[in-house]
Parts: structure tokens; sequence; C-alpha cells
């Protein structure tokens, strides 16, 4: 990716002033400054995100479709369609263990014609390259939990017998939610299933917010970008964590030979 003088303007209040620099394959690229400087605004710019000002400026994408092609530039609108985007808050339903929430997104994300072991395959190395395979189980927590009549009317996936997926995960997005792919496998809860989230319920205990973050971006792996933008993902997490979300994203980067954008609150 390649931006040149970017220019973004909110009615008589300038945003960004001829902003330039490149982004490549197999680096991270970390766009850095205090709050209200632009940052997420530039991330939305090369995610080509709906804005309501006026943009200057060049956007430029190279892709190499193979490794006897060379590198050949190609329309700036084809990065919607090569990029994930990872926004700053954690949209994640609390209620939803780790897997479920991988698996409710790739139900959506993915071509229906690819075979579902296919899809349960890619959720599973997601997993694993992040770090998450010791959690998969786990709920998400600290979210929205469903109530207990939409809980029963909710629809789950049974895989493999072992891991329900509740289909209603990203009724946010997708209200009807693509029915016809989860229907011939589709189940309601059994008692015992209601009867543990009934607990989780009360507890409401979950995953870390550095893990958090992590399914975040695992909500966008489970496709194969070529291209992810973040923004803030090291924003309230402790030291620690914040470490471990930027050593992931720099494996990502280099094993994967990924182009990563990312903002970063300094």
């Amino acid at each position: 990716i390649e931006f040149d003088r970017v220019s973004y303007t909110v009615g008589a209040m300038p945003i960004l002033n001829k902003v330039s620099g490149v982004a490549r394959p197999g680096r991270l690229l970390a766009v850095m400054g205090p709050s209200g400087s632009g940052k997420s605004t530039l991330l939305e710019l090369l995610h080509l995100k709906q804005k309501s000002g006026r943009m200057s400026g060049d956007l430029n994408l190279f892709v190499k479709k193979d490794s006897h092609s060379g590198v050949k530039s190609v329309p700036y609108g084809e990065i919607r369609h090569l990029s994930g985007y990872v926004d700053q808050d954690d949209a994640l339903i609390g209620e939803l263990t780790v897997r479920e929430t991988l698996l409710s997104s790739a139900m959506l994300n993915l071509p229906e014609a690819m075979p579902r072991s296919d899809k349960i395959r890619k959720v599973d190395d997601t997993l694993h390259q992040l770090g998450l395979w010791g959690v998969r189980n786990v709920m998400v927590g600290g979210g929205a939990i469903f109530s207990e009549s939409k809980r029963r009317q909710s629809v789950s996936v049974s895989e493999s017998g072992d891991v329900p997926v509740n289909a209603d995960a990203h009724a946010m997005k997708v209200k009807t939610i693509r029915r016809r792919r989860v229907s011939n496998n589709s189940s309601l809860y059994s008692e015992k299933e209601v009867r543990r989230r009934k607990v989780f319920k009360r507890s409401n205990r979950g995953i870390s917010g550095g893990e958090k973050r992590r399914v975040s971006m695992g909500m966008s792996l489970v496709s194969d970008p070529s291209i992810i933008f973040l923004d803030e993902p090291t924003s309230g997490l402790d030291s620690h964590n914040a470490y471990v979300v930027l050593d992931t994203l720099h494996k990502l980067a280099h094993d994967e030979s990924k182009t990563i954008v990312c903002s970063i609150h300094q």
C-alpha cells in the first residue's frame, strides 16, 4: 500500500494534512500519535470506510498474484476484498465461547461453497496461530448476554458433536444470519447447555482483555486477508497483554507475509 499527501477535512476543520507512507508485506507499520491526531481516520481512509468529510491525495495498491508473476498495480477499491479491519472496541458476545465466536465469523465471511470441514479447520488453525487454543471452550464474558427467551429461540450448530455454535452470534450484523447455511445441522440448546449458560450468566467470568483482543483479531483472520488494519490494538491492555498482542502481529507479518497497519496511542 502506498499513500501520498493524504489530507482529510470535515467542514472547515483539517483532520489530516498531507500524510504519506508505505506499508509492505512482511512488515508491521505502526501509526503513532496522541488522541485526536487522526490515527483512526487514516486507517479508515486506507480501508475505504465510508466517511462524511472530504479526502484528497493518492492511494495505490500493488499485488503479487503468485511467485512467478511480478508486482502490479490494481484499482485501490480491491482493498476491500483483500483486507480485514479490527476496531478498537471488542464487539464480542459474552455468552459465546472463543471457538463459537470465530466459527460464527467464518460462517458469515467465508465462501458459501467452501466445505464446512474446511471452515472448521481454518478456525482451529487460527486459534493455534493466535495462542487461543487453550481457551477455545471458555466463554468470552463481559459482553451482551442473551435473555432467557432469546436463548431458547436460538439456533446452534454442532460441527463435531462437542462445540455448539450460536447462529445468532452476529445477528446484529446480519439478522437472518444466512440460516440456509446452518439449517441442515441445527438443533436447540440441550438442557445441560442452558444450565451451563445460566451459571455463566450469574458469574459472568470470561477470558482476559488481551485474549479478547486476539479473538477480535481472529474474527478477521479466519477469512485469511492479505492486509490487516487494527485500530489501537494495545489500548486498555497492561504491558504483558500489549506485548503478547504485538508479538502476535509481528509473527503474522513475518511468518505469513501479511501487510499489517495499526495505530498506537502514544
